[in-house]
């Protein structure tokens, strides 16, 4: 009995050396960088998400890298460790310039082997732009469990990078199919990952994060690829955990209490049939079961209703409440899946009566003029071209102040890539 005993005790010591040792040979690599060349009065940087996404994929138990600095060499070069190439991890995250076909860095505009990037097909060496890219078909993207392309156009069209990542065997593939606000995505990202490192599915987390508003709704045109009900979580971060800076080469431990606190929601799930066409939208149905079941003050006319479709049976539609000309942060989100609502989050704030007098006082200039004043004032280099402006009033509820919103879309015409910047004018 002793025998079988001692023999139970070491196959459980040597499965568990099996796990660790399984986890500690699961990698995960996040990229993003500061295109700021002292062109702009905010810094084109996605810098802070990469380091977000690589916290929160160390907390989800991956040996977790960042690089803010990407260079060619650093991304078509190997894992020091397993010497097994960088683009074969089991979680990549990269966030930057984007088209269809690939996800373009510059750190600072330096040129030279900054100038590299992700790309649809194989390894890459630009002869008219001088970039030279880390190609998807020249790895085995079998080893992938999960990429997410966050950025503009990723996943437009019917063949793009997003598509080809599953195509070359990644298990997921997260991108979007129109241009989005960096301040937006930076935001909706760090939920995204978040809901991740906890232990959700690639579909829960990308419903989490789009259950809130954003300045720019576009964020939420993203699409999923692969295996939608895929978890990466595969252990807690523990006291030897580490996220790992490769532009410095040092290594800090994993703050384990990094969870977002912004689940302050009220989430109703549907169980009644409350079916929704998204290519022929009626809002009757959801409009009456806000007013029956969740708000009785609820009046339609004070909102405005933005309709995103996600694929045919599939949208996510945001019912804002508006003050005058003025969009507030205050609104119902619809979660809309197989034709049906599913799911109804409500994002509403109290507002005082005084406060929406105070909101609704006249601007002294109009939102046109107002926007071409600030978009000549800027330069914004040889290598941006201004393809798209959007504008609109916004009132912040949190911070009692009035805004004028610019959503300025830039084609960066050496890479044929597009980046979209979000710019808040107060209104004093």
């Amino acid at each position: 009995m002793k025998k079988i005993f001692c023999f139970f005790i070491s196959l459980l010591i040597i499965f568990n050396s099996i796990t660790v040792l399984g986890a500690d040979n699961k990698y995960a690599y996040s990229f993003g960088t500061n295109y700021d060349g002292g062109w702009f009065d905010d810094d084109i940087d996605t810098s802070q998400a990469a380091k977000n996404a690589a916290t929160d994929f160390g907390i989800a138990g991956y040996k977790s890298y960042y690089n803010i600095k990407p260079t060619v060499q650093y991304m078509r070069g190997n894992n020091p460790n397993t010497n097994a190439p960088r683009m074969e991890s089991d979680v990549l995250f990269f966030d930057g310039h984007g088209n269809y076909q690939c996800i373009a860095f510059n750190y600072k505009q330096k040129g030279g082997d900054y100038k590299t990037g992700i790309y649809y097909g194989k390894n890459f060496d630009s002869p008219s732009s001088g970039y030279k890219y880390a190609g998807i078909k020249s790895y085995n993207f079998s080893k992938v469990k999960l990429v997410t392309f966050a950025g503009c156009n990723t996943a437009e069209g019917t063949d793009n990078i997003t598509k080809r990542a599953v195509d070359e065997g990644a298990k997921t593939a997260v991108g979007w199919r129109k241009s989005v606000g960096t301040k937006s995505l930076t935001q909706w990202l760090a939920r995204y990952t978040n809901e991740l490192a906890l232990g959700k599915s690639v579909k829960e987390a990308v419903d989490y994060a789009n259950s809130f508003t954003y300045s720019d709704n576009n964020v939420k045109t993203v699409v999923i690829k692969g295996n939608e009900n895929l978890r990466i979580k595969i252990s807690k971060a523990n006291s030897k955990s580490y996220l790992h800076d490769d532009n410095v080469g040092e290594e800090y431990p994993i703050d384990r209490n990094k969870i977002l606190n912004d689940r302050k929601f009220k989430e109703i799930n549907i169980n009644t049939d409350l079916p929704f066409n998204s290519e022929k939208p009626d809002y009757v149905g959801i409009t009456t079961f806000i007013k029956d079941k969740i708000n009785p003050k609820f009046n339609i006319t004070e909102y405005i209703i933005y309709l995103t479709k996600r694929n045919r049976k599939s949208s996510v539609i945001d019912i804002v409440y508006k003050i005058g000309d003025f969009e507030t942060n205050s609104s119902y989100t619809v979660l809309v899946e197989n034709g049906k609502v599913k799911k109804i989050i409500d994002n509403t704030i109290t507002i005082k009566n005084d406060v929406q007098t105070n909101v609704n006082k006249k601007v002294k200039y109009s939102i046109n003029n107002y926007t071409s004043q600030k978009i000549t004032e800027k330069s914004i280099g040889e290598e941006y071209r201004i393809e798209n402006q959007e504008s609109k009033y916004y009132y912040d509820i949190n911070n009692n102040k009035r805004y004028h919103i610019i959503l300025l879309t830039l084609r960066h015409l050496p890479t044929n890539t597009f980046v979209k910047e979000e710019y808040f004018y107060e209104i004093k």
